[in-house]
């Protein structure tokens, strides 16, 4: 069966188009999330806030990963 339809285009083959995340990826958002949350702590010193960025930095690095899974 041929990857090209009668006007010359070349299909999509189904599947997967992104073939996911590498190690290097996955180890970008992890130091980027540990970093911001050092940071916060470095400039306030506050548990409370070190906290919330924890928990912002989780949401986001998941919501990252998820939407380009």
């Amino acid at each position: 069966m041929s990857d090209q339809n009668r006007s010359g285009a070349t299909r999509r083959r189904s599947g997967r188009s992104n073939p996911g995340w590498s190690a290097r990826g996955l180890l970008l958002i992890i130091e980027g999330t540990l970093a911001g949350i050092g940071g916060v702590f470095v400039a306030t010193t506050s548990l409370l806030a070190t906290a919330i960025a924890a928990f912002a930095a989780l949401i986001l690095a998941l919501t990252i990963v998820t939407i380009n899974r």
